[in-house]
């Protein structure tokens, strides 16, 4: 399988997940996500639209990665690995190594050039656990 099949099976499996969460989300609310009132924040469609596209892409862009590399025999494997995309993203942050910052330098910019956190009264705000590194979100 070429990586241009792989990528579009990649897209499908990409749909696959997103059309379940979707379908979900109007079974539940009974009626569109974006049209249901009283939840903060709410999106509407224009950004429901940006963020299956963005998914879509993700999985897409991975199959194709695996297939280009030879991993890929088939299309069942290149839907799963759409559909794996989120999953196989975290894994691999995860491996990254996370840059010490020095002890006696506070507020100086780490070694990927990161700024230091924003403090409230001396003390750092916590942030929330989708923007935390995948490493730290299993410490706590």
């Amino acid at each position: 399988m070429n990586w241009v099949h792989a990528g579009l099976w990649g897209l499908a499996g990409g749909f696959i997940v997103e059309g379940l969460e979707l379908y979900v989300a109007v079974r539940q609310k009974g009626a569109w996500p974006w049209r249901v009132t009283g939840e903060e924040p709410t999106a509407g469609p224009a950004a429901y639209a940006v963020a299956e596209t963005i998914r879509m892409l993700i999985g897409g862009i991975l199959a194709a990665a695996t297939a280009a590399s030879g991993q890929v025999a088939g299309p069942l494997a290149a839907v799963a690995i759409g559909v794996a995309a989120p999953v196989m993203v975290g894994h691999l942050t995860a491996l990254l190594p996370i840059p010490a910052k020095p002890a006696d330098a506070p507020g100086v910019p780490d070694a990927a050039g990161c700024a230091p956190p924003a403090q409230l009264d001396g003390a750092p705000l916590p942030l929330p656990p989708a923007v935390r590194h995948p490493a730290e979100n299993q410490e706590r």
